[in-house]
């Protein structure tokens, strides 16, 4: 996993059979906008269902009992990107 900053907000990318993948929520919660709506807007295609090790996110591995260390997110391809982008009235 990587992390790179836009406009202030912390978006990770994860690996998916060699290409970049950037994660819908961090995508989203950036531009302002619901997950859930843009997902289903997006081509399956765009997107890969991955498992993501959240004590990478910053919380330093702090986390309430029963909370999963993982979490399954939606990640979106470039080309998914630009369409969450798109779906932004707000730039």
């Amino acid at each position: 996993m990587r992390i790179e900053s836009w406009c202030g907000h912390d978006i990770r990318f994860v690996e998916v059979n060699g290409e970049w993948y950037a994660i819908l929520k961090d995508i989203c919660d950036a531009l302002r906008l619901r997950s859930k709506d843009i997902s289903q807007r997006l081509d399956p295609d765009m997107m890969e269902r991955v498992c993501v090790d959240t004590s990478e996110d910053g919380s330093n591995g702090i986390r309430s009992r029963g909370e999963n260390k993982t979490r399954w997110m939606l990640a979106v391809n470039e080309l998914g990107i630009y369409e969450a982008l798109f779906a932004s009235r707000k730039l």
